[in-house]
């Protein structure tokens, strides 16, 4: 009976380490503030635009991740706009470095749990920050913009 758990008694140390990392401790969300030119458009993020998005301006949570897909849409017309993110390599290499050191006195198992914390939070998306604040000007048509409620 007692040889059954025996393996999951080593995987746990393994799974522990791959679900914490320094940047995904600071986590996996961040918020950010759209608006747009003109203002009142409707705002899909990383989705299939609905009738039911929020306009603009609005401060929202996003996930974080490697970019900001978003679909600035009203009364059919659409307007994609990607938004790069930036690598936050103090957080995710400086950070993770402290808790890699923890093992320094094997540097093999160091280079191993340094590479397991940076790898969660790269594959998390946490290592990621997109800018807090997006504003975009999106051309429509004149018609359009008559329309929109500001």
């Amino acid at each position: 009976m007692k040889r059954r758990f025996l393996p999951l008694f080593f995987l746990f140390p393994f799974f522990l380490v791959l679900s914490f990392g320094c940047a995904t401790v600071g986590g996996k969300t961040q918020p950010v503030a759209v608006d747009s030119d003109p203002r009142g458009l409707r705002l899909a993020i990383d989705a299939p635009p609905e009738d039911d998005d929020p306009q603009t301006p609005l401060a929202l949570t996003v996930p974080r991740g490697k970019e900001l897909n978003l679909i600035f849409h009203w009364d059919g017309v659409q307007k994609k706009h990607a938004v790069p993110c930036r690598f936050r390599f103090g957080t995710v290499l400086g950070g993770n470095l402290a808790l890699g050191l923890l093992a320094a006195s094997h540097p093999l198992a160091a280079v191993l749990l340094y590479g397991a914390f940076v790898g969660t939070d790269v594959f998390s998306g946490s290592a990621y920050e997109c800018p807090y604040q997006v504003s975009q000007t999106v051309s429509l048509p004149q018609t359009l913009e008559d329309e929109i409620p500001e």
